[in-house]
Parts: C-alpha cells; sequence; structure tokens
C-alpha cells in the first residue's frame, strides 16, 4: 500500500511538471539591501535564499506574494513577514522583483523567453536579437543561462571581494556579451561600491542592451559613482 501512495504520488508530481503551463514564467525577488529573504506565491512553497529568491513556473496573471525578511531586534537569525500583497506576471517571461526600503516589492525587469515550447514546464530561455547587417538572422543577447547560473553559484562560494571580482570579470570577458540584467546580479553581489563601479564600467563594453544601463544606477550608493558611470556611457 505505501508503495502504491508513493508512486501515485510521484505520477502526479511527474505528470504537473511535464504539463506544466508552456507560457509560465520564472520571478527573481531580492531585497534592496541584500538581506536574506523569503518568498511565497499563493499558497506555493516558501523560497529561502540569502540573496535572490527564484520561483519557477508562475502561470501569468496576477498572484499573490508573501515576503519575509531574516533579522529583527529580538532574534537577529528569525524571519520577519514585510509584505504582503498581489504582483501581475506577464506571460513567458524572467521577472525580477525587488523589495525596497518601504518594504513594497516592484518589478524593476522583465525579460520574455523568446520560444514558448509546448510541454517544457516552461518556456525556453534562449534570448535573441537581430544581428546588425544580417536581416533576418538571430544571435545570443547576453551569456547563456546556465553559464551564467554557475558564475554566480562561483561568486557565492566565494569568501573574498576580490575573488568574486576576478570570477565575474573573467566570465563576462569569456562570454563576449552579457545582459544589463545579468550584469545587475553580478553586481548585487560585491560589498564595496568601488568593485561594482570598477566592474559596472569593465562591463559596458560587452552589454547587449546598453540602453537599459542606466537602470543599474539605483545600485550605488554615492552620486559621484552614479556621475562617473554615466559619463562613461555618453563619452562625455
Amino acid at each position: 500500500m505505501k508503495n502504491y501512495i508513493y508512486t501515485f504520488a510521484f505520477s502526479v508530481i511527474f505528470s504537473t511538471i511535464v504539463h506544466a503551463d508552456p507560457y509560465a514564467s520564472r520571478l527573481r525577488v531580492r531585497d534592496i539591501d541584500n538581506r536574506p529573504i523569503r518568498v511565497q506565491i499563493d499558497r506555493g512553497p516558501i523560497i529561502t535564499d540569502p540573496r535572490s529568491a527564484v520561483i519557477e513556473y508562475i502561470s501569468p496573471g496576477q498572484h499573490q506574494i508573501t515576503v519575509w525578511i531574516k533579522g529583527n531586534y529580538r532574534n537577529p537569525h528569525a524571519y520577519r513577514l514585510v509584505h504582503t500583497g498581489s504582483i501581475q506576471i506577464p506571460a513567458g517571461s524572467d521577472v525580477r522583483a525587488i523589495l525596497g526600503r518601504n518594504n513594497r516589492v516592484r518589478i524593476h525587469d522583465i525579460q520574455p523567453f523568446v520560444y514558448p515550447m509546448a510541454g517544457t514546464p516552461f518556456a525556453s530561455t534562449v534570448y535573441t536579437y537581430p544581428v546588425n547587417g544580417h536581416c533576418g538572422t538571430y544571435g545570443p543577447t547576453g551569456m547563456d543561462e546556465d553559464r551564467f547560473r554557475h558564475v554566480l553559484a562561483a561568486m557565492d562560494h566565494a569568501g573574498f571581494e576580490s575573488t568574486r571580482l576576478q570570477v565575474a570579470r573573467q566570465a563576462i570577458q569569456s562570454s563576449g556579451i552579457i545582459r544589463t540584467a545579468q550584469i545587475r546580479e553580478i553586481l548585487i553581489r560585491l560589498d564595496f561600491e568601488s568593485s561594482r563601479l570598477n566592474l559596472a564600467r569593465m562591463a559596458y563594453p560587452y552589454a547587449a542592451d546598453q540602453d537599459n544601463y542606466y537602470s543599474l544606477f539605483d545600485l550605488f550608493q554615492f552620486d559621484s559613482s552614479i556621475r562617473e558611470l554615466s559619463h562613461m556611457m555618453t563619452g562625455s
């Protein structure tokens, strides 16, 4: 009887994944101050992450979102509820959201999955753009998603800022192209403003969507850093 229950449960889970909405999206939520975070969508599982909570296979539409942040005056190791509200998820997209200092969640970046594939848990993560001078042909808009996840994992496991910076530099240079949204995920893993500014300056020539680079300004605390980055972007 027990084996039958296990088999049935596995069949249900497998069937749910295989026949999931092919236009489902992925949601990434992080705290603006990079505090450990917990996120729950509707009544689904609670996702806990030290930097950015990732929820996969979200159907398009409006969902309830609940967010907890680690740390309070009585128990710095406990999580406290800071936000409950709703969030609108578009179809077939990689959605990035941030919990601000006002404890409100806002979406700051949406990258559509280009090829929704029937029968797969979520749309393909292949991003493309028209190559200049080659009408009708396409090239990658950013670092390969699997490779990018390995880069983030390597940075998360690095104990020193200098090591994280070196990993990021080598990855961007060897990839040859990266999206602004990916650069953001790398920058938030650097603790010092000087490191963030140096990497942002270095990565700019590799950015496939340089017109979105201004969206990184909120990662910098000092006006001088923003001005320096802005002058580099405008060539002034």
